[in-house]
């Protein structure tokens, strides 16, 4: 058995060397898809810059919130910067805040079709609507889960992509280039 106090110098040299502090830019745009498969930008959208807490709170915790944007305007872009240091190293995610409804004939919310979204806003909660759909991405892994830290990162979000209903991001994935995005 290990002596508790060697332990605990073992556990503080294997902190130290994942501690840091960390920058991080992050932008992108918001994307919905209808029926058709058909692109709208999404504005409108609060997006929010989270630090991902490794340790021993994985709750969301309104300290960790690092940076905000909002509302995005007609073409959905956002973009966000932070900079944080903890024991543990310092990873990042990004949530969204979707309004349910939007201005105008025209307004995206009309035409997305991803499941998820809509369930969301049609759900009722002591018969009321919500005003929006919250979402988020850990925007640091890729889809079989290993660590893709930069410090920059071009996201191209969307509700209802073909291999997923609910939100998610490309561009980290792509390392920083799009995949198949539509033009400004």
């Amino acid at each position: 058995m290990i002596p508790l106090p060697l332990l605990l110098l073992i556990l503080l040299i294997v902190a130290s060397a994942q501690a840091g502090e960390r920058s991080v830019n992050v932008s992108g745009w918001l994307n919905c898809a209808d029926r058709a498969g058909n692109w709208h930008q999404m504005s409108g959208v609060h997006v929010t810059l989270w630090e991902e807490d490794l340790s021993f709170n994985p709750a969301f915790d309104p300290h960790d919130i690092i940076d905000t944007f909002g509302p995005t305007g007609k073409n959905g872009k956002f973009k966000l910067t932070g900079n944080h240091s903890e024991i543990f190293a310092v990873r990042y995610f990004i949530s969204i805040d979707a309004p349910c409804e939007g201005e105008g004939e025209d307004a995206w919310q009309h035409s997305c079709h991803a499941k998820e979204f809509v369930t969301k806003c049609a759900s009722r909660y002591n018969g009321l609507q919500p005003k929006s759909a919250f979402f988020t991405h850990r925007f640091e892994y890729t889809t079989d889960g290993a660590e893709l830290v930069k410090s920059e990162y071009s996201l191209d979000c969307g509700l209802g992509l073909a291999f997923t209903d609910g939100f998610t991001c490309g561009g980290s994935l792509c390392k920083g280039e799009w995949c198949g995005h539509p033009s400004d």
